[in-house]
């Protein structure tokens, strides 16, 4: 599909067409279906919750939302957008600067987390699950704290369901590749079976799998190294395999 174009959001009001698309890209997700149960009954409150999600990554630190846009009938309008996150160590002016230890900045989140699911909980309380959501929170902190601080992280990507298989997903997935390989960063992500064969083709692997609802529901947790990285990988292999012949 040509005519793709990408752009970062850089202001709050940009973000309301792209919680239509996340509404209705992971409608029939296993993964939201279990945290949020009632979504198909009240999918206003499934809507309510895109916007809570998508405000908090917009105002997080080291976010980038990137809006996949092509020509329509009254101008180019958004069709999909993918949530990157750099994550980086701080440096020590930033920690002084902070003012706070390690484990005080762990019990803030804690607080921050929270006060995120009261809210959450209170605005969509007849479709979404606080203990599910604890359940999620726990996982995503086992699979990813052994991760490197330095890395790229696909937070979200999505495609409204009229534009898939077009190309869209692969140009928002080629933005953070881009972004990566010329920081020479390695990027993860959690994959459902649906994405994988995607991300898999990209040169992502999996390293490990994300489980909930008793392993009912499996996400890979993939990785992908820096092309520099992976050239030289390669090349040692060969150099191997001539080396034995």
């Amino acid at each position: 599909m040509g005519d793709i174009q990408l752009r970062n959001i850089t202001t709050q009001s940009e973000l309301t067409p792209l919680c239509s698309i996340a509404a209705e890209s992971w409608l029939v997700d296993p993964l939201f279906n279990w945290v949020v149960p009632g979504l198909h009954e009240y999918p206003d409150d499934f809507l309510t919750l895109w916007k809570y999600i998508l405000k908090t990554e917009f105002r997080s630190t080291g976010r980038h939302i990137i809006v996949a846009e092509c020509p329509g009938a009254n101008g180019y309008a958004a069709v999909g957008f993918a949530v990157w996150e750099r994550s980086s160590a701080p440096t020590n002016m930033e920690e002084r600067f902070s003012g706070r230890t390690f484990k005080n900045r762990i019990l803030l989140l804690g607080l921050k987390f929270w006060i995120a699911c009261q809210y959450i909980a209170r605005i969509c309380h007849k479709t979404f699950s606080l203990s599910r959501l604890e359940n999620l929170t726990e996982e995503l902190d086992r699979v990813r704290g052994p991760q490197p601080i330095e890395k790229w992280h696909l937070q979200f990507l999505g495609v409204s369901p009229r534009f898939q298989r077009r190309g869209v997903g692969k140009e928002l997935l080629q933005w953070g590749i881009d972004k990566a390989d010329q920081e020479h960063t390695p990027i993860y992500l959690e994959a459902t079976s649906f994405g994988q064969p995607l991300y898999e083709s990209f040169g992502f692997v999996p390293m490990d799998w994300m489980t909930l609802d008793d392993g009912r529901i499996s996400q890979a947790v993939m990785r992908r190294e820096p092309t520099t990285v992976i050239r030289r990988s390669n090349a040692r292999m060969q150099d191997i395999h001539e080396t034995c012949v």
